[in-house]
């Protein structure tokens, strides 16, 4: 059976054609992933969250034969969205590169800290998608 008619097969309720058609476009959907991402770890868990959107999409998919095209495209967000996550993720920030210069006279260095703990609350308040974008503006 092709992949168009377990499409059509799982949309109307087989569940036998719903595992097949995950066993069929499961390999094709790790590799991709694989091949984009760094660690099969990471690529298990997008992996699982691809198969896991199609599934529940599967229902509105209008035009089974636009499945792979329909597949990628799912796949493609939820990677982007999964690197865009990586790069969003606040990095640790060393303590000791935080302390005051000693050159620095007592009332400087608090004016220095209290302007790193704003920024810090500042950036921590941001979206995701927001400390992404500051990171790859200023870094």
């Amino acid at each position: 059976m092709d992949l168009i008619q377990l499409a059509v097969d799982a949309q109307n309720g087989s569940t036998s054609a719903r595992d097949e058609l995950l066993l069929r476009i499961g390999p094709l959907v790790y590799a991709r992933i694989l091949h984009t991402l760094s660690g099969r770890e990471a690529a298990n868990d997008v992996a699982q969250e691809v198969l896991l959107a199609v599934m529940q999409g599967l229902s509105g998919l209008r035009e089974p034969q636009a499945l792979l095209g329909w597949v990628r495209r799912i796949l493609d967000n939820i990677v982007s969205r999964h690197l865009l996550r990586q790069k969003a993720e606040p990095a640790e920030l060393d303590d000791s590169a935080l302390a005051a210069d000693g050159s620095l006279g007592p009332h400087e260095a608090a004016v220095q800290d209290e302007q790193r703990r704003l920024i810090r609350s500042a950036v921590a308040s941001l979206s995701p998608r927001g400390r992404a974008d500051m990171r790859l503006t200023y870094t």
